[in-house]
């Protein structure tokens, strides 16, 4: 698997650059495209602006949505030429192709046309924060076509460190390892997390970390390790653990449970967005 086509959404927050650098260079190893969705908090389209209720906003405060939107497209067109080395964005570099392909409101965020011809979603922790666990982004990519997205938190380079792969067996869980694979093969090491308190009866043959192991190897993975110990299926647990390892990436599988479980008790994947702040996380539903 190759990351030839790569969609982000860009907020104008303070992660924005950090974000598209990410995601071209991903980009350019498969010779892809990255597509561009423009949201800002307060959007124009025609003559009428949204907010975040999806309700008109009064005619005096159209002028400053349009010039804050502008705004952020010239921004990020700045960036696009930083990113790609080139006069204009849209044209084809060793930094991958930057495209812009839509503008929307960030409160009204729609990806369901676009996300079914991504092969991964690429997001600023800062943005996904803003836009909220159940927004466009989660549900139309990674819920309903899924999408495996990858928040970036830390550090551009930090994706060429080490990884850690929060391990249950699920589903989930496999759909994150298959779609990190490029990231992986690429990792100075991977460490399986493992919590075998966490893990029933019938889960113990498939979860069992050995079966991962090989696999990773017929990838071509070769450093790979394996911790386990009770609590590694907290946020706190998965992040500190992988963090002791020097991970860059964190690998795991997205909402598997419940949407009113995930907001009525919270969620490890709630956790992770929220308070993986130095961690880069590849979801997957």
């Amino acid at each position: 698997m190759s990351y030839a086509s790569i969609l982000t959404v860009l907020t104008g927050a303070d992660d924005d650059a950090l974000t598209l650098a990410s995601a071209a260079e991903l980009a350019r190893t498969a010779h892809g495209q990255v597509s561009v969705v423009l949201a800002p908090p307060l959007a124009m389209f025609g003559n009428a602006a949204q907010d975040k209720n999806g309700l008109g906003v009064p005619p005096a405060s159209r002028e400053a949505a349009q010039n804050a939107q502008a705004e952020l497209r010239r921004g990020v067109e700045a960036m696009a030429r930083e990113v790609t080395g080139q006069s204009s964005p849209g044209v084809e570099s060793d930094a991958g192709r930057i495209v812009f392909v839509e503008e929307q409101s960030a409160h009204a965020l729609d990806l369901s046309a676009l996300a079914p011809f991504a092969d991964l979603v690429v997001v600023g922790r800062l943005t996904l924060q803003a836009l909220g666990s159940w927004s466009g982004l989660m549900t139309d990519a990674l819920l309903r076509a899924q999408v495996p997205v990858l928040v970036i938190s830390g550090a551009r380079g930090d994706l060429g460190l080490g990884a850690a792969i929060a391990w249950n067996g699920s589903p989930a869980a496999a759909r994150a390892v298959r779609a990190a694979m490029p990231l992986l093969k690429a990792a100075t090491r991977v460490v399986i997390l493992q919590d075998p308190a966490h893990l029933r009866a019938s889960e113990r043959v498939i979860a069992a970390p050995e079966q991962l192991v090989a696999y990773l190897r017929r990838h071509g993975v070769s450093e790979i390790e394996v911790e386990s110990r009770d609590g590694l299926s907290r946020y706190d647990g998965l992040v500190r653990q992988a963090r002791s390892w020097d991970a860059g990436l964190l690998v795991a599988g997205a909402f598997e449970h419940s949407r009113l479980r995930e907001d009525v008790l919270g969620g490890v994947t709630k956790s992770l967005i929220v308070h993986g702040r130095t961690l880069n996380l590849l979801l997957a539903h």
